[in-house]
């Protein structure tokens, strides 16, 4: 799909205004990999977090959102709508807010506040955040902020919406992964755009 031009309007046209829309009343997933088992059943209440699907090589799907199994049965999935057994979500609206960490948190307890919060990592087969951090040593840490085939994320709207927190988040990955040297990878049209953080330019 590739990086679209950002704030670009053809000749003539105005810009659609923004409007914020209200959670979608039901959520369906489908294992990320072609074949996955499921422990949950219809009615089951699941937090973010939670393990949805279970593959080989102990490699798990967890649930990024909280709430009730509406149901478990085929539906489309992202795969040009083929059709395959999904577990449909009711999310819940009700956000669990956990207090602030003190700025001299250690490593160990913002590790633990990954874990409680259930951050993971954005891949295809997302993991633990603290599990993917809690190494012995890491030369360099790559935050990626572009969207990729096969599975397409949100990445570079991120980037796009949350840019002031950049910052923030590099130094709180250095002081939990003891790595002196962090970059960011943009595509190569937004590079100018980042001043905080080392940057990788990604060309289209």
């Amino acid at each position: 799909m590739g990086p679209r031009p950002v704030g670009v309007h053809t000749l003539g046209t105005e810009p659609l205004p923004i409007e914020d829309l209200s959670p979608a009343p039901m959520l369906c997933f489908a294992p990320a990999l072609s074949e996955g088992s499921t422990q949950l059943t219809k009615g089951d209440e699941v937090l973010a977090g939670h393990t949805l699907w279970s593959f080989g090589d102990e490699k798990t799907q967890p649930c990024p959102v909280s709430g009730k199994v509406h149901s478990i049965g085929l539906a489309p999935n992202i795969r040009g709508g083929k059709s395959q057994t999904s577990v449909l979500i009711e999310p819940t609206s009700q956000v669990r807010i956990l207090p602030p960490l003190n700025d001299g948190a250690t490593t160990t307890e913002i590790l633990q506040r990954f874990r409680e919060a259930g951050v993971h990592t954005n891949e295809a087969l997302p993991r633990p955040l603290a599990d993917a951090l809690a190494v012995e040593s890491l030369g360099a840490l790559i935050i990626v902020a572009i969207d990729r085939e096969p599975q397409v994320f949100a990445s570079i709207q991120l980037f796009l919406e949350r840019r002031q927190d950049l910052a923030a988040a590099a130094k709180l990955l250095r002081q939990v992964t003891g790595t002196q040297e962090i970059h960011l990878a943009v595509p190569a049209p937004l590079a100018s755009t980042v001043s905080d953080v080392p940057v990788l330019a990604i060309p289209p």
